[in-house]
């Protein structure tokens, strides 16, 4: 007696029509993410070390920011910025090179003593 009441479309299970709508879910997203990465960068909420912002082995100030010490378009990182995306996920990019990374603590540029870093506006 359930045999044929409920018409279903003959494309409800196409492939095609799930990879289209698969590939445009996909698309939306990365266009999404391009967009808050573009955002991070107008916005430019640095990341910097929480609590007092020198180093508190080598006593180094951190006051500027994080820097991205191997940023492959300025060697050894100097003048490079860390810039939050998304603070969920602790992602963010760096304003010379535009790579993400994830940050939950950095090492301190002149004695590498790990610190916790947080977001500030700028």
């Amino acid at each position: 007696k359930t045999q044929n009441l409920v018409d279903i479309p003959s494309d409800y299970l196409s492939m095609d029509l799930l990879n289209k709508k698969w590939e445009t879910k996909v698309n939306d997203l990365k266009a999404g993410w391009e967009q808050q990465k573009k955002n991070a960068l107008v916005h430019r909420r640095k990341v910097i070390v929480s609590g007092n912002l020198k180093c508190p082995k080598c006593r180094a100030s951190h006051s500027n920011g994080v820097c991205h010490k191997s940023c492959p378009k300025i060697s050894g990182g100097e003048g490079t910025l860390y810039y939050w995306v998304d603070g969920p996920t602790n992602t963010c990019i760096c304003d010379k090179c535009e790579e993400t990374s994830r940050i939950t603590s950095v090492c301190c540029y002149d004695c590498s003593t790990t610190l916790s870093a947080r977001i500030v506006p700028i």
